[in-house]
């Protein structure tokens, strides 16, 4: 998937940021815009500029509303966006490659508005966001970048506003323009960036706890626009404003989530970030832990089989001992009866755990109460 920032209509440089975009990668399946696809927004010569490049009728593209796309219905006219809001008709989701997408309007920047796109965020990340490995959020202006729009009046209220919003829903990564400088934030939990010890660089690999979102803020996809740097912001993890045209590659599989951004004309890689999932352990199944009686005692067996295709260590722990078991094979189980020393057994639990290559995963087995005798 190939994202952009602003292209503020340059058909010239947009046609040749295209060819190299998808010269140097043949697989992208996608495009995504940041926004401003025109510059004058009634302009119906800029969207033929825009659509003209032969990948916009080869590749599947999403657009983003931008400032400069607002003032008019050529806007509409031209592009389908799925699955609106009846709240605001410019807020729409769609989902691909394993990513749920959700595109606000943010030129709608009120209370009452923010309101409305929290509530379509929620909405949809509610209903769909667990059939997918990420969640993606895009929208025009960038609440987390270098250049002065982000002093602006309305970026503030949309940056104190939707930021505690994405953060609650487990949102990803954020994808904007606007502010024409290519900015990654640190990871952001709500409007409070979690700086990291190292200095962030090309390459960084992130784990992002649940609620630690990154966003990301295009420069220009067709160099017909550049944003001077506007003073260190606690936000920035890193920048870079050459003037010069870039974009950014996405790839995306269930594990990890990579944005490489390349200056257009060079190739130079201009950053690279990786969010990565933690790792989640192996999976275990036919977990059980049946209390027994045996000559007037209570004991608690307990059974765990690997469900993986590779050995897996397991841990059965209980309140009455413990017993790990080493590499076990696919299919198999673990096995062990435990004493209670009683003549009864509490309803509980006991706890299974499975590891494999230093990743592990806890399960809790209920145990129900039985009294021998």
């Amino acid at each position: 998937m190939g994202a952009s920032g602003d292209v503020a209509n340059d058909t010239a440089g947009w046609t040749q940021s295209l060819e190299t975009m998808t010269e140097r990668h043949p697989d992208a399946s996608f495009l995504m815009s940041g926004g401003d696809q025109v510059n004058s927004a009634g302009s119906a010569q800029e969207y033929t500029g825009f659509l003209a490049p032969r990948q916009m009728q080869e590749l599947r593209f999403s657009v983003t509303d931008g400032n400069h796309d607002v003032a008019s219905s050529l806007y509409d006219q031209h592009f389908a966006t799925p699955n609106l809001s009846t709240e605001h008709p410019r807020d729409y989701w769609y989902a691909f490659n394993d990513m749920l997408v959700v595109t606000l309007d943010s030129n709608y920047s009120s209370a009452a508005d923010i309101a409305g796109h929290a509530e379509f965020l929620r909405e949809v990340v509610g209903e769909h966001g667990d059939a997918y490995s990420w969640v993606v959020v895009t929208f025009h202006h960038s609440l987390y970048s270098q250049a002065f729009h982000s002093r602006d009046a309305d970026v503030i209220r949309l940056r104190e506003g939707l930021s505690p919003v994405l953060s609650e829903l487990g949102v990803d990564a954020v994808f904007s323009g606007h502010d024409h400088i290519y900015t990654r934030s640190h990871l952001m939990e709500g409007t409070t960036p979690v700086v990291p010890a190292a200095t962030p660089g090309v390459g960084d690999v992130l784990v992002p706890d649940d609620d630690q979102v990154l966003y990301i803020t295009g420069n220009s996809a067709s160099g017909s626009k550049y944003y001077a740097f506007d003073g260190q912001k606690p936000w920035t993890g890193l920048w870079e404003q050459e003037r010069t045209p870039s974009y950014s590659e996405v790839d995306v599989t269930p594990e990890a989530f990579t944005v490489t951004t390349y200056e257009t004309a060079t190739a130079r890689v201009m950053d690279e970030v990786t969010l990565q999932r933690a790792p989640q352990g192996p999976e275990l199944v036919a977990l059980t832990a049946q209390p027994r009686c045996l000559a007037g005692s209570a004991y608690v067996a307990v059974r765990a089989t690997n469900g993986e295709d590779v050995p897996v260590d397991v841990t059965l722990t209980t309140p009455f001992g413990s017993r790990s078991v080493a590499a076990v094979a696919p299919g198999t189980s673990a096995y062990q009866s435990f004493p209670v020393r009683s003549t009864s057994v509490e309803a509980g639990s006991v706890t299974v755990t499975g590891t494999l290559d230093g990743a592990s995963r806890d399960y809790e087995v209920p145990v129900s109460a039985l009294t021998c005798g």
